[in-house]
């Protein structure tokens, strides 16, 4: 994501934008990359953890309401710790009230929303503010329920008058690191 909001020329316009912050890691480490190129973090969140999933979301079933709560008090001493705090907007409330309200263009946005109903919510908000050539990352690519929103047809003519836009990503045979492949050590067994 820092490399895409640093190639981008200062000509584009547009502010990076992150959905689910927890604790706020995420969002020091884009505050320093905004800081570098002189653009606004927009920080949206409850700060009261997940709302109550979907009862047909089934990755919702491994949640409770109030989950991943990190507070705003909190996330604002994490960020101006470890971050840039000054390249920083913070929207606290429920995605379905605050990302309607977002009217500015925007460059880059990273989803970290963990449920269905949530995800959907943003990528409706957010997905006509995106500037031509604009990115959206979302941390939701493992689950192939909630990727399946970027390959359906239906709630993409329904709610945009186009076609999917697919996810690059997602189920394309990419498996890097421990979480896809398992532990591992390196041994010399070398002859």
């Amino acid at each position: 994501m820092a490399l895409k909001i640093l190639e981008t020329p200062p000509s584009v316009e547009g502010d990076i934008v992150e959905c689910g912050t927890w604790k706020g890691g995420s969002a020091a480490n884009l505050s320093l990359v905004c800081k570098i190129v002189g653009r606004r973090l927009r920080i949206y969140d409850s700060f009261e953890g997940l709302p109550e999933g979907h009862p047909a979301d089934r990755e919702a079933r491994h949640y409770r309401r109030g989950d991943y709560c990190g507070h705003l008090e909190e996330v604002r001493s994490n960020i101006a710790r470890w971050g840039s705090i000054e390249c920083c907007d913070f929207v606290p409330g429920w995605f379905s009230d605050t990302l309607p309200k977002l009217t500015s263009p925007v460059l880059l946005a990273f989803l970290d929303v963990d449920l269905e109903d949530s995800l959907a919510v943003c990528v409706r908000a957010i997905w006509p503010r995106l500037v031509e050539d604009g990115y959206l990352f979302t941390d939701e690519a493992v689950n192939p329920d909630y990727c399946a929103l970027f390959f359906s047809e239906k709630w993409w003519m329904e709610n945009f008058g186009v076609t999917p836009p697919g996810l690059i990503g997602a189920g394309v045979g990419l498996a890097l690191g421990e979480f896809y492949i398992g532990p591992w050590s390196e041994t010399d067994s070398h002859p």
